[in-house]
């Protein structure tokens, strides 16, 4: 990698046609200087292969990972803070306080 940061972006809309709300994030991602060795060995890991950017931030990649700016989940593929915040924008429910289970009668 000849610069240390990466831009993985994320858009979507998750509301119905009259209420749509689209978004967008961006988040950087910078990474330490690498030596070929270590490019190589990471390489032949295998997980830098099929992967956008052909890292895995929540993998073995993370070690080479110096900082984040933005949404860690928006590196992994989705943004769920921002996901969240349409669906509930477009009244879908998402989340309500309670675990799986809890709540519910055993009866």
């Amino acid at each position: 990698m000849n610069h240390p940061w990466s831009r993985p972006a994320a858009s979507g809309s998750a509301a119905p046609a009259k209420c749509q709300s689209p978004s967008h994030t961006s988040t950087q991602v910078c990474f330490a200087p690498l030596s070929r060795a270590e490019i190589q060995a990471y390489w032949e890991s295998g997980e830098p292969r099929g992967k956008a950017g052909a890292y895995a931030i929540q993998g073995l990649g993370a070690v080479f990972v110096t900082g984040i700016s933005g949404t860690y989940t928006g590196v992994m593929g989705l943004p769920l803070f921002e996901t969240a915040h349409l669906l509930r924008q477009a009244g879908i429910p998402v989340w309500d306080g309670k675990l799986p289970g809890q709540g519910e009668s055993t009866e």
